[in-house]
């Protein structure tokens, strides 16, 4: 599996400062993220600026 930020690099997606755009490439962080959201499969979740999609 590839990861986000190879993702930005093969297809030369940049955030643009601008419009406040940033994108979280940091694996470790994803992890965390998902662990402490205690998601099952019984859940509905929704992804609000999915950006790449690293959540979903």
């Amino acid at each position: 599996m590839n990861t986000p930020m190879e993702i930005l690099h093969r297809y030369r997606i940049r955030p643009n400062k601008r419009l406040g755009q940033s994108f979280l490439v940091d694996v470790n962080t994803i992890h965390k993220i998902a662990a402490a959201a205690q998601v099952t499969s019984e859940d509905i979740v929704l992804e609000i600026g999915a950006g790449i999609g690293v959540m979903t």
